[in-house]
């Protein structure tokens, strides 16, 4: 290392042939800190052979002889500028954009990529970051959304507000909602005001609200979490009443890609104010910027050559020493594939290179198509014209899900029901009573059941003209 000299030595019983040309190759580390030019390098031989058999049944042998080639420069050079590279990048696939969701290794199943790593520069606006090795992917070309987390702020220290209307037109509903490019800080608020008379007098007039936050948050008038509109109420469709008096801390319900998502589920059968809405209520978020934020950037997808760049927006930049991270959606190919190893460069605003880095972890692996392996139905009841419930169970060969549009299971060949409509009616899906299998291998269908958004949570859709049931996942 000191002196910058490789040698070799040509093992017993091999020889370099006069007039024909080899390949040497050899892995060699860059250096740690620039240099102001390239290398030249330069190659010699010498040498002797040495003669192990100077002779054979008597007869002396003519052994080779020894060999100088002088020193000679050769063409090319290396340990140029010696790029630097981004610090220790990793990342991690997953359906959706919550931590608890795994990979999907279905065949063309969209998965959101996170990439974690640092920078030995800083990375002012304007300055690209580059991901390769996508190729394969059955994205199209085009714009997609990206989030860039532990971004520095040019002006740190800034309240910001979110605020969405949740509205149900239909009795029994549920609305849903989601923030996004929230930070992860320990301030974040949430505050609900339900219209004063779209739910009566809450648990005094039988009527019940309850608000899910995250994945797992539930806020409820039990759990002394929510106050319920009284009396006062009555006849007031003007006023808005807090539910939560009057806000809530919901940090902790903020996943790491900057998404809070916020249901409102009410039991009202009323519409109190004569609008056409069981539910009304203004949904509030605030939070307080801090020195780094997260935000949504538009980067470009480049189907062809397998590339995903973005460019660092105006009063953001990363500065040396932030973990940043950057999510991305990216489609699995559309055959079972072992998965791609990434690389990243980038381009600073001062034209400094970043050179191309390896990415710890594997994207893009796929081991399958959509399949439903197992699936029975058995019925309580063979007495005509009698209730029958019908008990299904369904297993599936991988993760489903996980995406805002759900997934769609669809049960064909039950007609004949007695059950007669024009139009698809909503049934409710009850938890299985008979099914005789333990509570720990088995999830209730009701409870991932319906789409909330159209009052039909915990419901199956029944069409009797084409015997056909749907349940929405």
């Amino acid at each position: 290392r000191s002196t910058g000299t490789l040698l070799m030595t040509v093992a017993d019983g091999y020889t370099f042939e006069y007039d024909k040309v080899y390949t040497i190759q050899f892995v060699l580390q860059n250096p740690l800190t620039p240099q102001g030019s390239s290398v030249i390098p330069s190659v010699a031989a010498s040498g002797g052979p040495g003669c192990s058999r100077p002779t054979a049944a008597g007869q002396a042998l003519s052994c080779p002889g020894s060999i100088a080639i002088a020193s000679t420069e050769m063409t090319g050079d290396v340990l140029g500028a010696a790029l630097k590279g981004f610090s220790a990048p990793s990342m991690q696939s997953r359906l959706c954009l919550y931590s608890e969701c795994p990979h999907s290794p279905l065949r063309g199943a969209k998965n959101y990529v996170t990439v974690t790593f640092g920078s030995p520069i800083a990375l002012a606006a304007t300055s690209t970051i580059t991901i390769t090795g996508l190729t394969g992917s059955s994205m199209p070309s085009g714009i997609v959304p990206a989030i860039l987390g532990g971004m520095t702020v040019a002006f740190p220290s800034e309240q910001r507000q979110a605020m969405e209307l949740c509205v149900c037109n239909s009795p029994l509903c549920s609305c849903e909602v989601a923030f996004n490019e929230i930070p992860p800080v320990s301030d974040v608020k949430l505050r609900v005001q339900l219209q004063c008379n779209s739910l009566g007098w809450g648990s005094l007039g039988e009527e019940a609200i309850y608000i899910r936050v995250g994945t797992s948050g539930i806020l409820s008038e039990s759990s002394g979490d929510l106050t319920m509109p009284g009396q006062a109420c009555e006849d007031d469709c003007g006023t808005l009443h807090d539910l939560l008096s009057p806000e809530a801390d919901v940090a902790a319900h903020v996943s790491s890609t900057g998404q809070l998502f916020v249901a409102l589920h009410a039991t009202s059968h009323v519409d109190f104010c004569g609008q056409g809405q069981y539910l009304r209520a203004n949904i509030t978020v605030t939070w307080q910027t801090e020195a780094t934020d997260l935000i949504e950037v538009d980067a470009t997808f480049d189907r062809t050559a397998g590339r995903m760049s973005l460019t660092v927006p105006t009063d953001y930049s990363v500065t040396v020493g932030n973990i940043i991270t950057l999510t991305f959606p990216v489609n699995n190919p559309l055959s079972d594939a072992a998965g791609k190893s990434l690389s990243m460069n980038g381009v600073a605003a001062s034209a400094q290179i970043l050179g191309s880095t390896a990415v710890t972890g594997t994207a893009m692996y796929t081991s399958g198509r959509a399949e439903i392996k197992f699936a029975s139905i058995t019925e309580s009841n063979l007495v005509r014209g009698q209730t029958n419930d019908l008990r299904v169970r369904l297993e599936t060969g991988s993760v489903l899900g996980g995406q805002a549009e759900g997934v769609w299971v669809t049960i064909d060949g039950l007609r004949g029901a007695a059950v007669e409509s024009e139009t698809e009616l909503a049934i409710p899906i009850t938890k299985c009573t008979g099914c005789h299998i333990s509570a720990t291998n088995v999830l209730p269908l009701a409870d991932f059941a319906g789409d909330p958004r159209t009052s039909t949570s915990g419901k199956a859709l029944w069409d009797a003209a084409s015997g056909r049931l749907r349940v929405l996942l």
